[in-house]
């Protein structure tokens, strides 16, 4: 091995080996990132919280228009909510609210068609802000098939920048270089 290989092995090493210490609490947080910064080694790994504002498709059945309305104003559909990784969907106002063409004349429930501005909120690990904002557009870029299976669409995805991490538990740092990479 070349002299730059094994200080690269090395840098790995020292740098599990930090993070594994503040793991186990035989070093604090601000040691650890101190160590961390005076080798030159890649910073921890925190949690960052990204949200994104989108537009929320679905249908489902109601008996009148008000109630399909007033649902949509307070509820998502119950997939989103199984979605792994977790995240958080807000609705923030009803956009359409449309009969689909289903026999309106008939007695009982109606389908309507349901658009509404939601707020999405899920979380990341990443040593930094472009990291956290990258993994969480792959992680919903892989999961708008599954919400399509199920009939629901998400448009006009724009995702925010995060304004600081979170503060993560020890258990929560991965010794990864990119932890969301490996998902």
């Amino acid at each position: 091995m070349t002299a730059i290989d094994q200080r690269a092995a090395l840098a790995v090493e020292a740098r599990s080996a930090l993070i594994a210490a503040l793991r186990s609490r035989l070093i604090c947080r601000p040691g650890c990132e101190d160590a961390l910064a005076t080798w030159g080694l890649e910073p921890l790994p925190q949690r960052w919280t990204i949200v994104a504002q989108a537009h929320l498709s679905y249908t489902r059945s109601h008996t009148d228009h008000d109630e399909a309305r007033e649902q949509a104003r307070w509820g998502v559909p119950d997939e989103l909510c199984l979605l792994q990784p977790a995240m958080a969907v807000y609705p923030q106002h009803v956009i359409d609210v449309a009969p689909t063409s289903n026999g309106d004349d008939e007695p009982g429930p109606h389908r309507y068609r349901i658009t509404v501005q939601v707020t999405l909120q899920t979380w990341a690990t990443a040593t930094r802000e472009a990291d956290a904002l990258d993994a969480a557009r792959t992680t919903m870029d892989h999961q708008l098939q599954a919400l399509a299976d199920a009939g629901i669409t998400l448009t006009r995805l724009t995702w925010q920048t995060a304004d600081s991490p979170d503060e993560a538990p020890p258990d929560d740092i991965h010794t990864m270089r990119n932890p969301w990479s490996a998902r």
